[in-house]
């Protein structure tokens, strides 16, 4: 389990990566130390914030 912190950290890196033309899913393979849980909960926040604009 991660930190709220971590996870918004982790989220705004794949909408970056994401814009970059790069696939969310394919990026959160590479997370070793995520359980499966954490990456199902970070791709259904991307998910459910790709329309927000990034604030900056």
């Amino acid at each position: 389990m991660i930190s709220n912190i971590q996870r918004n950290i982790i989220i705004r890196a794949l909408r970056i990566r994401k814009e970059q033309g790069e696939n969310p899913e394919d990026i959160l393979d590479k997370y070793m130390n995520l359980t499966s849980t954490d990456k199902a909960e970070i791709m259904e926040k991307l998910v459910m914030t790709a329309d927000e604009p990034m604030s900056r």
